[in-house]
């Protein structure tokens, strides 16, 4: 049973000599929900070992999931994307990009209507907080309401992208990652130096945003090393090209 997997159709239901592990349709046939209701300590999963058990419902769960046929689907990391039709819509003119026709579509499936939309001192502070995580500056909105182009969200959006804050923003999450916060404890973080990484990070973020990579075979990145970014008090990431 080393070989024994349960994230592939074939794994679950091809018999083996001591039976197959799923039989759609038939709980007591099948090998899995043998071994988790067994009275053998022997043969029990999880193992008592382990210090993990079912409880009353989860077996239940699976034994009903069996006889309703254990209905089978990959797992959806495995499964590569397909770009869906474009459903259609009856109020097409509310629409004004692929997304919000797939938006619109559920709505009048469940038979609502979209809400009016916004002014523009709201649309240009929700951005803003979406994107920097900051609200705009009085200046800001106001050259965004009085931009009457038809790109003028657009451009809004792309300097919001373009200022620092953004690349504050967004660096948080890639610092949380690379645990930047992380230290060594008390009586030994008398002195940091990790901020040029901290300052490299939120700096470069503006330039991913609002120049994207058009190509995969062009794609290099700078990262960091994945180890000891931060609890290292005496040596700073080392920065090298990484193409993908």
């Amino acid at each position: 049973m080393a070989d024994f997997r349960l994230d592939t159709r074939e794994g679950a239901f091809t018999a083996r000599k001591a039976g197959s592990p799923l039989v759609p349709g038939k709980p007591a046939a099948s090998v899995i929900y043998q071994r988790v209701t067994t009275a053998s300590k022997a043969q029990l999963m999880p193992p008592i070992h382990s210090k993990r058990v079912l409880t009353a419902e989860q077996k239940d769960l699976l034994k009903r999931w069996i006889e309703q046929g254990a209905k089978w689907k990959e797992h959806w990391a495995f499964v590569p994307p397909v770009r869906p039709a474009r459903p259609s819509v009856v109020n097409a003119r509310w629409v004004r990009n692929l997304i919000d026709r797939f938006i619109l579509a559920r709505l009048e499936a469940a038979g609502l209507q979209p809400a009016p939309e916004a002014n523009r001192r709201a649309i240009a502070r929700r951005a803003a907080l979406d994107v920097t995580g900051l609200p705009p500056a009085p200046e800001v909105v106001d050259a965004f309401v009085n931009d009457k182009a038809p790109q003028a969200y657009e451009r809004y959006v792309d300097r919001l992208l373009e200022s620092k804050q953004w690349g504050e923003h967004r660096a948080r999450y890639w610092l949380d990652a690379a645990r930047y916060a992380d230290t060594h404890g008390i009586h030994v973080d008398n002195y940091r130096e990790m901020w040029p990484y901290r300052d490299w990070v939120i700096a470069v973020q503006p330039q991913y945003a609002v120049r994207p990579v058009r190509h995969r075979t062009d794609r290099r990145r700078l990262v960091a090393e994945p180890d000891h970014r931060s609890t290292d008090r005496h040596r700073l990431p080392t920065l090298q090209p990484h193409v993908e």
